[in-house]
């Protein structure tokens, strides 16, 4: 009766003990998968950031050959960091994450500046270890990973007109009689100058955003003011705009500031579209990926005459895919804020010194880079 029962429990011991064995190996089978997909997916979200980090490492326009340059980099990423199985050139595209986030591959040179993403996308094959012994296929897991970067491209747009060149409440600082004379500390310019630097502060802080310099007073030239000339000669009234390239480095600009600091300021009158559209040409100019913006400011309006138009300069801004800031250093905003509205961009209207820095720290807070997974 015993060696019965023992010859009826032995056959369940051992369909306990394969079923046991069964489950095991599948355990190991699905951690080893889980753990391949995971060396996959590591390298994957690797070749996609590096990619858009090489992208946005060179701070000049973007070339066709850079930008394959930045994808066979992250095919070499991808390949080191999961050398069984390799991606191919074609599993990375660079392109624009549109608003909806849609993923549009851009080829196009003349679009290069709106690149901000790189992504992988493979079909990744995977052979069990079960799968080998038993002769079964591979099984084929989509590896997925889009790296997105927001980098600013910037213009600042200063009026430098002689209004700049009393305190912020009108009249003059101490030892100041004339607008016709260089500034003095506590005038509009130097609180400009000391706002534009905690700005510079935020924005240079990582070294692929870029910036420029546009100054306008009454008129302008395309000539910087490399070469001062006295305040009495009568060529100093043409002189009126400086222009500075795109630069990664914010001391360079307060430095380029302060040069006016011991001249006479721009000239009678504020042009603020003729300093619009030179900076809207600044940015238009670069196919550097990044996302482009414009912060003007004045303490003035629009009075000289034979300048572009308000709906001009923000069709033109529009055009260029150009989102422009702009600051009113008490003078009626009605006009800037419509620019504004028109490029998708913001408008501060300022009374003091304090909401000044408030203004540009608000801007700069929405300018940095980042490259997020």
């Amino acid at each position: 009766m015993r060696n019965q029962k023992r010859g009826a429990v032995l056959p369940l011991i051992a369909v306990l003990l394969v079923a046991m064995i069964a489950v095991l190996g599948l355990m190991v089978e699905l951690n080893w998968l889980y753990s391949k997909r995971f060396e996959a997916q590591s390298a994957s979200d690797l070749a996609a950031r590096s990619t858009l980090a090489n992208l946005y490492a060179d701070t000049g326009n973007l070339t066709e050959a850079e930008k394959d340059a930045a994808r066979d980099l992250g095919v070499q990423i991808y390949g080191l960091n999961f050398p069984t199985n390799p991606i191919q050139a074609s599993d990375l595209e660079i392109g624009e994450v549109a608003a909806d986030g849609s993923f549009n591959e851009i080829t196009n040179s003349n679009l290069f500046h709106q690149i901000n993403s790189a992504q992988v996308q493979h079909e990744q094959p995977f052979t069990p270890l079960l799968g080998t012994l038993l002769a079964k296929n591979a099984i084929d897991l989509e590896v997925f990973s889009r790296a997105e970067a927001t980098r600013a491209e910037v213009v600042l747009c200063l009026d430098a007109s002689r209004s700049m060149n009393k305190l912020v409440e009108g009249g003059f600082p101490v030892g100041g009689t004339s607008i016709n004379e260089p500034p003095l500390p506590g005038s509009r310019w130097f609180i400009l100058q000391d706002s534009v630097a905690e700005f510079l502060s935020v924005f240079s802080d990582d070294d692929t955003s870029r910036l420029g310099l546009v100054t306008f007073g009454g008129g302008y030239t395309t000539h910087p003011l490399a070469a001062h000339v006295s305040p009495l000669d009568p060529t100093w009234a043409r002189i009126e705009l400086g222009l500075d390239p795109f630069s990664t480095n914010g001391s360079q600009a307060i430095a380029r500031l302060a040069e006016y600091n011991d001249f006479p300021m721009l000239g009678v009158g504020t042009s603020i579209y003729d300093g619009l559209e030179q900076s809207i040409s600044m940015l238009s100019a670069s196919t550097s990926p990044g996302q482009r913006y414009i912060i003007m400011f004045t303490d003035g309006k629009q009075v000289t005459s034979g300048q572009p138009a308000e709906t001009e300069a923000s069709q033109l801004a529009v055009d260029a895919d150009v989102t422009i800031f702009t600051i009113a250093l008490n003078t009626d905003p009605t006009n800037l804020e419509d620019i504004a509205s028109a490029t998708g961009g913001g408008s501060f209207f300022v009374t003091d010194e304090a909401q000044l820095r408030e203004a540009f720290a608000s801007i700069a807070s929405t300018l940095s880079t980042r490259i997020t997974q």
